[in-house]
């Protein structure tokens, strides 16, 4: 017998679903599985203030560097870290400012990769959902905890973090602080050279309880500026300290600390020897150098006296795009101090920021982040800082901008080296289905380290341009043969 009417099964059709999605206060968007808009409904796009047929087929990727400002609001509804894993998540979503106001979202991911869809709604739950933005906070919370606890002391902010440089760098400096060599602190401009010496310097001084080495001292002179006559004036405040006593168990102590030692002038380096040498064992050096001691020695930039000096003991600081894995936590210890100093509201970096972060590749070191920093704690006005609040330089980056042209000679094993990454990280995200985060971890490196390297191939791709293109389709076809 054919069913009755009462007994027929209702089949919904799509647009009733989308008439009742339609229908809701909450906003409902879809992502397809390219994670792209598929769908909006009308309360989003008046939370949004944007035309819901604007947004359809926008990608809702956090890393965008389009100047639209609906690719901007495209990228705030992307989906959170771990929902690949955990299918349900709950996240604050904060539009950019001016379109609307952050609201918590659940994230529903609908079917298996590669074909799965994600549904978000807004509505959802604090008390019985789990918070991505803010368990991310928590996250790094625990670091500056642990950081403050353990390693503060080593280095202070400038080397900070959990990358292999930051772990070195920290060791080198409590290698430092505990004997009286001469030591030269080789790294790039704005690498926070100087803040290192006088933490090594500070670190010394509360080791020792004799009161001899406690008053020790910290003379800073800029090298560069010198002429001999001139530092023999620099030089006479730590003169007059030594000239106290000359009884050898009771002799003061100096330390020197010569900025930009390489790029001092050779007879004042000589003069500066020659101090040394007129009072043995009284003085400490620390030269803060640009190259290595081996290189300004071969570029003759440094007196063979100081050379040997200084070779015995060298602290090494890596640049701060080479270290993107600690870039969050470097940041966040510099949000947290100047919240505690009432700077300014804002007490953390939302994940946007904090990718906006990652990817520039700070020309100037950790003193072009402070800066940064700085700025926005004087324009954020809530408790998150986002990325309009960046300085304009920062959140125009484009990743693909050309830079300075590298030297030819390495030119063609770097570029080797770009593709051969290039291409294991985007097969690590092809078999992770576009998840980042889960590539970042069958490669082994962190998540930051991975965007970085997908910038640097996008603007070595722009670098090379049109010419190379038939270099592009043999590297293809390699591919393919291999």
């Amino acid at each position: 017998m054919p069913p009755s009417p009462r007994e027929k099964p209702l089949r919904p059709t799509v647009r009733g679903l989308v008439r009742l999605l339609d229908s809701s206060v909450e906003a409902v968007w879809v992502l397809d599985a390219a994670q792209r808009i598929a769908w909006m409904n009308q309360a989003c796009g008046e939370w949004l203030g944007v035309d819901p047929l604007q947004m359809i087929g926008r990608a809702c990727v956090m890393t965008s560097t389009s100047t639209d400002p609906l690719d901007g609001i495209a990228a705030s509804l992307s989906t959170p870290l771990g929902l690949d894993s955990a299918g349900l998540i709950c996240a604050m979503c904060e539009p950019p400012g001016g379109f609307g106001t952050g609201k918590l979202v659940r994230y529903l991911r609908v079917g298996e990769s590669p074909s799965a869809i994600v549904i978000a709604s807004t509505g959802a739950a604090i008390a019985t959902a789990q918070v991505v933005e803010l368990r991310e906070l928590n996250q790094i919370r625990d670091k500056l905890l642990q950081w403050r606890k353990r390693d503060a002391a080593w280095g202070g902010i400038a080397a900070a973090g959990s990358s292999r440089a930051s772990r070195r760098l920290r060791a080198q400096i409590q290698l430092a602080a505990g004997t009286r060599e001469d030591i030269s602190i080789v790294g790039p401009l704005g690498c926070g050279g100087e803040a290192i010496a006088r933490r090594i310097h500070a670190n010394r001084a509360a080791s020792i309880a004799t009161a001899k080495f406690a008053n020790e001292p910290l003379i800073a002179i800029d090298g560069p500026l010198m002429d001999a006559e001139l530092l023999d004036a620099s030089l006479s405040p730590a003169a007059a300290h030594l000239g106290g006593t000359s009884v050898a168990e009771k002799r003061p102590l100096v330390t020197l600390l010569i900025r930009g030692l390489d790029e001092t002038p050779l007879d004042v380096q000589q003069r500066l020897e020659q101090f040394i040498v007129e009072h043995p064992g009284s003085i400490r050096l620390i030269g803060l150098l640009f190259k290595s001691v081996q290189q300004a020695a071969t570029e003759e930039k440094l007196i063979a006296a100081l050379v040997v000096r200084l070779e015995v003991l060298t602290i090494r600081i890596e640049s701060l795009a080479s270290r993107p894995e600690d870039i969050a936590l470097i940041a966040s210890a510099m949000v947290d101090t100047r919240h505690a100093a009432n700077a300014g509201p804002a007490e953390r970096l939302n994940r946007a920021a904090m990718d906006r972060l990652t990817l520039y590749p700070w020309p100037a070191n950790f003193d072009e982040l402070d800066a940064a920093v700085r700025h926005a704690m004087s324009t954020c006005t809530s408790a998150a800082i986002g990325p309009e609040q960046l300085p304009l330089a920062i959140r125009s980056y484009r990743p693909n901008e050309p830079m300075p042209a590298k030297d030819l000679l390495q030119q063609g094993l770097d570029q080797a080296m770009e593709r051969f990454e290039l291409r294991m990280i985007k097969a690590a995200i092809e078999s992770a289905s576009g998840n980042r985060s889960a590539a970042a971890r069958q490669l082994g490196i962190s998540r930051a380290r991975l965007l970085r390297r997908l910038g640097e191939s996008d603007r070595g791709e722009s670098d090379r341009g049109d010419a190379d293109q038939g270099e592009s389709d043999q590297g293809e076809s390699d591919k393919g043969d291999a």
